[in-house]
């Protein structure tokens, strides 16, 4: 009987839903003035909530146990898909953190690996840059040791080998260029460098212009110049090296 009962209410919901769509459809046997989406919804209603009374009230204690078991089993069926859905989603959580943690850890590798390139690549470039002024130092340093003899005549000739020596360490300087793994900062600092040591050698050069006319008319305006020039080509040689040493800072390069 419960069963009846219960395609009575199913009846009725399917009633409830074709009459709100073709009222007329459903009240066709009442009253025009009936044939509307307001009566379709009372007299269904009341009739699924009268059918579906009736129909539990009039289950066997079999047909409740039946139902009672499906109820269980619904909610144990729903249950399991809830852990389901949430080991699910931790696994997938899982997944992404060991994926996000392996990405990170190739990118600190990889940052690691560029890094240590460039030191490898400053310390290099470094060696270039003393090399390339090597010329020059070495012309320096044979005009000082004559200079320091009083030898005059050897220091006009040991001036003129040092004019050779810092056209060719700016010649060397000029071929120097930015290795690949630098970025523009890295560049950027290298140019400056460049430009400094460029403008250390040319003083240096004008130290020697002004020394040679020195050595010839003994003027003290020379000699002031000369000394002036020295002090420009230090000053200029040591921001030189910095701006290089600055680039070398920033992998902790030897």
């Amino acid at each position: 009987m419960s069963s009846f009962f219960g395609a009575l209410t199913t009846l009725c919901l399917i009633a409830f839903v074709v009459g709100m769509v073709k009222p007329k459809f459903i009240m066709r046997w009442a009253p025009e003035a009936k044939q509307n989406r307001k009566w379709v919804a009372i007299i269904t209603i009341v009739g699924m909530v009268v059918f579906s009374g009736l129909a539990a009230n009039t289950m066997t204690p079999e047909e409740k146990a039946a139902q009672q078991a499906r109820q269980e089993q619904q909610k144990k069926d729903l249950e399991a898909k809830k852990q389901a859905e949430a080991d699910k989603k931790a696994a997938e959580e899982q997944a992404a953190a060991e994926k996000k943690a392996a990405e990170e850890k190739a990118a600190a590798e990889k940052a690691a690996a560029e890094t240590k390139q460039k030191a490898a690549d400053y310390n290099t470039l470094y060696n270039q840059v003393m090399a390339a002024l090597q010329p020059a130092d070495d012309a320096m340093q044979a005009r000082k040791d004559v200079a320091a003899a009083g030898d005059f005549v050897g220091m006009i000739n040991k001036m003129a080998a040092e004019k050779e020596a810092i056209a060719t360490a700016k010649a060397n300087l000029n071929n120097l260029s930015a290795p690949s793994s630098f970025d523009s900062e890295d560049k950027e600092n290298l140019q400056k460098g460049k430009e400094s040591l460029n403008q250390a050698m040319d003083q240096r050069d004008a130290f020697i212009v002004y020394m040679a006319r020195y050595i010839q008319n003994q003027s003290k305006t020379d000699f002031e110049m000369a000394q002036q020039s020295i002090q420009k080509s230090d000053a200029s040689m040591m921001a030189g090296l910095a701006y290089i040493v600055t680039i070398g800072q920033k992998y902790n390069a030897n």
